[in-house]
């Protein structure tokens, strides 16, 4: 039940590549694309990477980093009242966690993204924007687009925001990389999800290695 668990709250290669295909090629989103790809290649919460501005996106020494310094957030209900806020949607100067502020490292892909909205934003313009009614992103939107996502390519697992970041967590572990250093990207100090992530795939890693092994004794019995 644990390994399916987890299995739940990633995607697979092909998953992946059929939701980024729907948005681009049949719904014809490209906001979402962008969006969507950008997490998947960065391991960002939703709600880091809808409050990334253009001035959040520092080069140095030849790399490409987004500075995590906030959130978007939606307000609502009696902390909408309370606060009195002019406007539902605002950017946050807090993060889910302490180690959640950070510098993460953008691989081609992103920077690829970033190189193409870059020269249609101002410094203090949202990177991500939903292009549609020409705003700043809603996470409920997002959550309720995916699930319409799902059902149309009958991927059998319950949607969420966190689905981009996780996969990115397993593709990470897949690569070789050391877990301090996933944690240290995706804006971690301690996460179950993401040692229950980079155990299952150490342990499905742990079978082929066997699987090799074997064929290799094979290869060798003379």
């Amino acid at each position: 039940k644990e390994r399916e668990r987890v299995e739940n709250k990633c995607l697979t290669d092909e998953e992946l590549r059929a939701i980024l295909g729907y948005v681009k090629y049949i719904a014809n989103r490209p906001d979402y694309y962008y969006l969507f790809k950008f997490t998947a290649s960065t391991g960002m919460r939703i709600d880091e990477a809808t409050g990334i501005l253009k001035k959040n996106i520092i080069k140095k020494n030849g790399i490409t980093y987004a500075k995590v310094e906030g959130t978007q957030e939606y307000r609502y209900g009696e902390l909408y009242k309370k606060e009195k806020q002019t406007k539902r949607n605002v950017k946050s100067d807090h993060t889910k966690t302490k180690s959640s502020y950070r510098m993460v490292q953008l691989n081609k892909s992103a920077c690829k993204i970033v190189n193409n909205l870059m020269p249609f934003r101002k410094d203090n313009d949202h990177l991500f924007i939903n292009s549609y009614f020409k705003n700043v992103w809603n996470v409920y939107t997002i959550l309720s687009y995916l699930k319409t996502i799902d059902r149309k390519l009958g991927i059998a697992k319950q949607p969420t925001t966190h689905f981009f970041r996780h996969t990115y967590i397993s593709k990470m572990v897949e690569l070789g990389t050391p877990l301090n250093v996933i944690m240290a990207q995706v804006g971690q100090k301690n996460s179950s999800i993401t040692r229950d992530i980079y155990t299952h795939v150490t342990e499905r890693e742990m079978k082929l290695l066997h699987y090799n092994l074997s064929q290799y004794d094979a290869d060798i019995d003379i």
